[in-house]
């Protein structure tokens, strides 16, 4: 699977991906877009182990099995 997005069919990380929204698929608890400033958790100790792009990549490889999608 893919590593990281540069390894992604298309490139993904050299053009724009665009996003829909369903109504229909949105649960009305979710909140649409969710920012954290990690600077107190780090304090404590915490590290951060995955950068932006292997979550994407996670996500991408999840979708990519045919058993995974709608």
């Amino acid at each position: 699977m893919f590593k990281n997005l540069s390894q992604y069919p298309g490139g993904i990380d050299q053009e724009d991906i665009k996003i829909q929204f369903d109504k229909e698929r949105f649960r009305p608890a979710e909140v649409p877009i969710l920012l954290a400033d990690t600077q107190k958790i780090q304090k404590l100790g915490c590290k951060i182990e995955y950068s932006l792009s292997d979550v994407i990549g996670d996500q991408l490889n999840y979708f990519i099995k045919k058993e995974n999608r709608l």
